[in-house]
């Protein structure tokens, strides 16, 4: 008896918290600096579209094997969905050390310089990348991968398609 009380109040609370754990949760805004020294916030991007957002540093493995792959499957889904990329790095030197990385890379996108974390501590605390967000155009995180996992990939293009066509 008493195991099946357990077994009952374990699974409310699962089904109570399952949809918490799968809402989406608002994005929080930000202004870095690009490239060329401009301001970019994430409210501008999402004006223009829905935005992969992809925290990376140029220590991270897994970054520079993601990063490619992320362009590609935001080109591929640029004009039906309105989805663009940002990449954000959190590497303390910034443009500096991103720069050479990216160009290696032959990554094109926009890119941000986080140097000193603060807007990667508000994404992700425990500062683990690569970390990559779907933001839509109403500033709602619908997708989000923190840490190297094979599904990333996957998992983000089947988000991508829950999107609304233009």
């Amino acid at each position: 008896m008493k195991t099946r009380i357990v077994g009952i109040l374990f699974i409310c609370i699962i089904l109570i918290a399952l949809p918490l754990a799968a809402s989406p949760r608002r994005a929080q805004g930000f202004a870095l600096l690009n490239r060329n020294n401009q301001l970019v916030t994430l409210s501008a991007l999402m004006k223009k579209g829905n935005v992969i957002v992809s925290f990376w540093a140029t220590y991270c493995v897994p970054c520079k094997r993601e990063m490619p792959e992320l362009s590609k499957l935001a080109a591929a889904y640029r004009d039906r969905k309105r989805v663009g990329v940002l990449f954000v790095s959190i590497d303390k030197e910034g443009k500096s050390v991103a720069q050479p990385f990216l160009d290696a890379l032959n990554i094109a996108d926009e890119c941000v310089f986080d140097i000193y974390q603060e807007t990667a501590k508000r994404y992700i605390p425990s500062l683990k990348v690569p970390a990559v967000f779907l933001v839509n155009e109403k500033g709602m995180i619908v997708f989000e991968a923190v840490g190297e996992t094979p599904e990333t990939l996957r998992r983000l293009e089947d988000a991508i398609k829950l999107l609304p066509d233009r």
